[in-house]
């Protein structure tokens, strides 16, 4: 009996290490991969540090089935975000997010940012379901998709990180694996910040008033 209690906690001590390493693993790789491709660093105050090469010009199609393109929202600041929609959380609490920072703006705030949203999964996300999706979230959401290439186009200039995973490779019951994040741009287009979906409304909203109050 002694011995096998012995047995057991070695073997739990090993599993929980193994875990405990594993996760620490991943979060380094995930670090050191999002710092390698994007080339720049952002503080807990969501500074940016460094010189990012991220956003660019794009041709879409938004809820409304009208042709969507970045010269559309010149002289916007933007909060850009990359899911789908039938992500069960992490895109939900995103925009959400999004949505309550806006409500929390003056006005006169509020209407000078552009909430966007463009899908990683246009064979589903289709205009009729991002326009019934827009109706969630904040009424000033530009809802966007488009064909796979022009997709694939716009990610990779936003250095979006997504794959689709199928159990059986075949069937449309599938999720999406993708990185999560809130992309700030300024009334040029040019990369100022980003969140992510832990982040608060109450954190976005402030930066954006420190932002457009300095």
């Amino acid at each position: 009996m002694v011995l096998m209690l012995k047995i057991t906690k070695k073997k739990f001590f090993l599993s929980f290490f193994a875990v405990v390493s594993f996760l620490a693993t991943t979060s380094v790789c995930y670090n050191y991969y999002f710092s390698a491709t994007n080339n720049f660093v952002v503080s807990s105050a969501g500074k940016t540090v460094g010189n990012p090469d991220i956003g660019g010009p794009f041709h879409l199609v938004d809820h409304t089935s009208g042709i969507c393109t970045d010269d559309d929202f010149y002289g916007d600041f933007l909060l850009v975000y990359f899911g789908y929609i039938f992500c069960p959380d992490i895109c939900p609490t995103a925009l959400h997010n999004i949505s309550r920072a806006l409500d929390s703006l003056e006005k006169g705030k509020s209407s000078r940012i552009k909430p966007i949203f463009i899908t990683i999964d246009p064979e589903r996300d289709d205009i009729t379901s991002i326009n019934a999706y827009r109706k969630s979230f904040h009424k000033s959401y530009a809802m966007l998709t488009g064909s796979v290439e022009s997709i694939e186009f716009i990610a990779k200039k936003y250095k979006v990180y997504y794959n689709l995973i199928s159990t059986d490779g075949v069937s449309t019951d599938y999720f999406v694996d993708h990185s999560s994040i809130i992309y700030l741009i300024d009334r040029s287009g040019k990369f100022i910040a980003h969140f992510n979906h832990e982040t608060s409304s109450l954190e976005i909203a402030k930066y954006i008033n420190n932002l457009m109050d300095n």
